[in-house]
């Protein structure tokens, strides 16, 4: 994914499934402002869609992904 960071702040994914359950989180840690192109594992997780939650404490992006 890409992503631009408007503020220096920390950076957590969290990926749930379809009914609200987490299944995955990642911690980016501390990013300053800028682009940025991260990579996450979805290898261990079944096919199909679910929600990327992209939060630096300060404002959420919520995206539905789709694994294939």
């Amino acid at each position: 994914m890409q992503f631009n960071m408007a503020t220096n702040s920390n950076l957590e994914a969290k990926v749930y499934d379809l009914s609200g359950k987490l299944v995955k989180s990642v911690d980016f840690g501390f990013l300053t402002k800028g682009l940025y192109s991260k990579t996450i594992d979805l290898n261990d997780l079944a096919r199909g869609a679910y929600k990327l939650v992209l939060d630096n404490n300060n404002n959420m992006i919520e995206r539905t992904i789709e694994k294939f």
